[in-house]
């Protein structure tokens, strides 16, 4: 189970797509996320079969689907129904904000910092070296305390470049295969219960 995860409007349901190789999941252009609640979509891998949990977009505004506290709950009931959480992929826009960092911070915390999470930059379409940029940018995010255990920067654009989105798609799909856990980690019972009573 890879659970994915990230603002609205941060390219979610595009990076869905490019990991599946197919349209497979709803996509939004308008200010108005889409994305309700959590989906599930069964994608092969070469050596792997993965389930990716497309989650519902956080931190929406006034006139957004679904608000934090719901997308949140939603999430955390996610997490507590699953036999397992093996990997956690945090979609983001370049630019850090404090829901970015909150919202890291409570993913971590939902599943007591034990699933490991990688880091997917959308939007680069016009960044013509992604690992320079990462070198120039990791210290941010490091200084905000989000630290992960890879990363990619992307363009979800298909037909993008000349073959560059067929490579973001092979990074992104090889950086799922090499991380995630393959004796997944599962939630205590009680601390689902701790957080559904306050």
């Amino acid at each position: 189970n890879i659970i994915l995860f990230g603002e609205s409007g941060a390219g979610k349901s595009s990076l869905v797509d490019m990991i599946a190789g197919m349209d497979c999941a709803k996509t939004s252009d308008g200010a108005v996320g889409c994305t309700f609640q959590s989906t599930s979509y069964d994608v092969d891998l070469p050596d792997h079969s993965l389930i990716i949990w497309d989650t519902a977009g956080l931190n929406e505004g006034q006139k957004g689907n679904i608000n934090f506290t719901e997308a949140a709950g939603n999430i955390y009931k996610l997490t507590y129904q699953l036999d397992g959480v093996n990997l956690l992929v945090y979609c983001v826009r370049s630019r850090i904000t404090n829901n970015m960092v909150q919202n890291y911070n409570m993913f971590r915390a939902f599943c007591d910092d034990e699933v490991p999470i990688v880091l997917v930059i959308t939007a680069m379409e016009n960044c013509p070296d992604g690992d320079v940029w990462w070198a120039s940018n990791i210290h941010h995010f490091e200084k905000e305390g989000i630290e992960v255990v890879d990363h990619a920067c992307v363009s979800t654009l298909k037909g993008y470049g000349e073959g560059k989105y067929e490579a973001w798609r092979a990074e992104v799909q090889d950086m799922i295969a090499k991380h995630y856990l393959r004796t997944p980690w599962v939630m205590a019972k009680e601390s689902w219960f701790v957080w559904a009573v306050t």
